[in-house]
């Protein structure tokens, strides 16, 4: 190698003699093509290790460790267990009641959450498999606002006609559809109409879930007598039945809530009454209020 400042070339001579003459701007060149490539051969080679396969193995590995040490079922399991056997009433002095809205969703389910949320009341709605298929953006909209999705059958047909085949068909059907929109399934169910025997309560693993404050809105579809009627029959503990696919039901709920608030009245769902009271549930069995 053999440099020349005047000329600006860098001349090589191989074996032969023979000469290769490489220009200073050629080399300064080829110096920074280099320095740019170090960086992506740098990040080529971080990526062909697969760091996740190594923390997923250690992962797994601590967990089965643990499993094994202690031989306990998973601590979700258990937790769940201890909420039911171990459920103390709560005594604040403090009156509560539940609304439950049945056959939805529908047109008006949206409406009837935004009217809830800016009372400040969480609700329990069973739903009707058919019809959640035509609202899904309305289940899901309920369930992100906080309130309780349950199951009421596939297609509201009285259970207690039906085969066990198609009991569980009419439930199971909800709660596949309810674990695609919400990611859960239903907790409880209710029947329609209230129908139940022994086939229906043997046949569907979760607790039924009645009332009883009946305010008969799907009979009247009279705004005034629901409010009426729900007022002078409720009472601490009570469960209210009402359908939210009325437009007279809708205008019947604020008022409602006003009155009762002024009562002293709290307002909360299924699961937040019966854990209040001290009442554990249990699958194959009816429920009303207190």
């Amino acid at each position: 190698m053999k440099p020349n400042l005047r000329s600006g070339y860098i001349t090589f001579y191989k074996k032969d003699n023979k000469k290769i003459k490489i220009s200073y701007i050629s080399i300064l060149l080829i110096i920074i093509v280099m320095l740019m490539l170090i960086p992506i051969l740098e990040n080529t080679i971080f990526n062909l290790i697969d760091y996740s396969k190594i923390d997923n193995r250690i992962k797994i590995s601590d967990i089965k460790v643990k499993i094994e040490a202690s031989n306990v079922k998973p601590e979700l399991y258990v937790e769940e267990e201890e909420i039911e056997e171990n459920i103390e009433p709560i005594d604040d002095g403090k009156k509560y009641v539940a609304l439950t809205f049945d056959d939805g969703p529908g047109k008006y389910t949206k409406e009837l959450v935004d009217l809830l949320v800016k009372n400040n009341v969480k609700a329990s709605f069973f739903m009707v498999g058919q019809n959640i298929k035509n609202y899904k953006s309305s289940v899901k909209y309920a369930y992100d606002n906080g309130m309780e999705i349950c199951n009421h059958s596939q297609n509201h047909k009285n259970l207690k006609n039906l085969s066990k085949e198609d009991i569980e068909y009419e439930i199971n059907s909800v709660d596949d559809m309810l674990e695609e929109i919400i990611g859960e399934r239903a907790r409880y169910y209710r029947s329609p109409g209230g129908n139940q025997n022994e086939n229906v309560l043997n046949t569907i693993s979760k607790p039924c879930i009645l009332w009883n404050v009946d305010t008969r809105d799907w009979e009247s579809r009279d705004t005034q007598k629901i409010i009426s009627k729900t007022l002078k029959e409720v009472d601490d503990g009570d469960i209210i039945l009402m359908h939210e696919i009325y437009k007279t039901t809708l205008d019947a709920v604020e008022p409602i809530i006003i009155k009762l608030k002024e009562k002293g009245y709290n307002f909360v769902t299924v699961t937040e009454l019966y854990k209040i009271k001290g009442v554990p549930l249990e699958n194959g069995k009816i429920y009303y209020g207190m």
